[in-house]
């Protein structure tokens, strides 16, 4: 059996990247107060440093992984690729709110939010199917939470 980190860490830049997206949008349309640009600001941060890890983890327990059918392995690959994809939007999206956030003063602020929760928006996409595929690897495939062994013999019953 193949411990991994991996399925503890993922969970915490899915909920950080959602919860700073909503309190962007909450700040943009409804209520713009500094405590909550500054909130929205940390959360992008560590969701984009727990999405280096997680993406980190995953590819050192995807090195681990023996006996996978080559479809399976298929589809931890293109899991990796999504994460990947994933992992760049949210750095991109962070990197972009800090610039904001130091260049508060501009009058131009209002636009460039806008743009950055469209950029935000498309994170959360790559992000869904990150989560879907990875999900499916787990509760479909057994990838990761069945021994070799028995995976093999759910696969063989399919």
């Amino acid at each position: 059996m193949i411990i991994s980190i991996h399925p503890l860490v993922v969970h915490f830049p899915i909920a950080l990247f959602a919860t700073a997206v909503v309190c962007d949008s909450i700040y943009l349309l409804l209520y713009p107060r500094a405590w909550l640009d500054r909130a929205s600001l940390l959360m992008y941060l560590f969701a984009s440093v727990g999405a280096v890890l997680a993406a980190v983890t995953g590819k050192i327990a995807q090195q681990k992984i023996v006996g996978l059918e080559p479809q399976v392995m298929l589809e931890v690959m293109q899991h990796g690729d999504w994460a990947f994809g994933t992992v760049i939007a949210f750095v991109l999206v962070t990197c972009l709110r800090f610039d904001i956030h130091w260049q508060a003063h501009r009058k131009s602020g209002s636009s460039r939010r806008i743009l950055v929760m469209l950029i935000a928006g498309a994170a959360l996409v790559l992000l869904w199917q990150t989560a879907t595929t990875g999900g499916f690897l787990v509760f479909h495939r057994g990838v990761g939470i069945i021994a070799d062994e028995d995976r093999k013999e759910i696969h063989r019953k399919e």
